[in-house]
Order: structure tokens, then C-alpha cells, then sequence
């Protein structure tokens, strides 16, 4: 994740189930209590809740309709050589839409207002 911001990307990651009062344990300071604090400001919450309409349906799609709820072979190298294989499918299918929206100047590679490096 620090990866990520380091590249300028804002991440919003609640750290917290939306019924817990307190936090977990262990789960306190550092990166948890920045996130907590981000995600309370109004800027953080409106933001957050945007992913709903732009995150969910691609894990909805990767589950359903690719069939990726679960792995074919067994271990951990294995199943992370499959999901890299699956994510590796997913980026160049969204490259191509993206070469495809540039062609007719739809989109050009924005995504919630950053560029994406395809």
C-alpha cells in the first residue's frame, strides 16, 4: 500500500467492518489511525463511497463471469501464478478498451481523474 501512495494514489481502505465500535486489536496507530482519520472527513466518505459503483462490478465480474472464485491448482505459488495470469489477462483487455477510447477519444486513459499507466 505505501507502494501506491508513493506513486501519488490515493488509497481509501477501511480498516474497521462498518459494525465495530472500537478498534481491532493490535489494529491501532500508525497507517490504521491515518486511514480511520481520512475516512472520516467528508471528503474521505464521499470519495469512499464511489466504490461501490466502480470497484464492486469488477470483482463481481472477475467472480462471476470469469469464474475466478476459486483456484484450479493447489499451493501458494501456484495460486498466486494463476491470479498474477488472470490479472496480467484483465490489464491487457483493459489496455486494449483504452487504446480503443483513445482511437475515438473516449476516456484517454483517465480513471477517477489520474492517469493510468496501461
Amino acid at each position: 500500500m505505501q507502494a501506491i501512495v508513493e506513486r501519488g494514489i490515493q488509497v481509501l481502505v477501511p480498516p474497521d467492518a462498518g459494525k465495530r465500535k472500537t478498534p481491532r486489536p493490535g489494529w491501532e496507530g500508525g497507517a490504521y489511525a491515518f486511514m480511520r482519520r481520512v475516512l472520516a472527513t467528508e471528503l474521505g466518505s464521499a470519495l469512499y463511497a464511489k466504490r461501490q459503483g466502480m470497484i464492486e462490478p469488477v470483482f463481481a465480474n472477475t467472480k462471476f463471469n470469469r469464474r475466478i472464485d476459486r483456484f484450479q491448482r493447489r499451493g501458494r505459488s501456484a495460486a498466486t501464478a494463476h491470479c498474477d495470469r488472470r490479472a496480467l489477462m484483465l490489464a491487457s483487455k483493459v489496455a486494449a478498451v483504452a487504446v480503443a477510447d483513445a482511437a475515438i477519444g473516449v476516456g484517454v486513459g483517465s480513471f477517477n481523474g489520474q492517469c493510468v499507466d496501461l
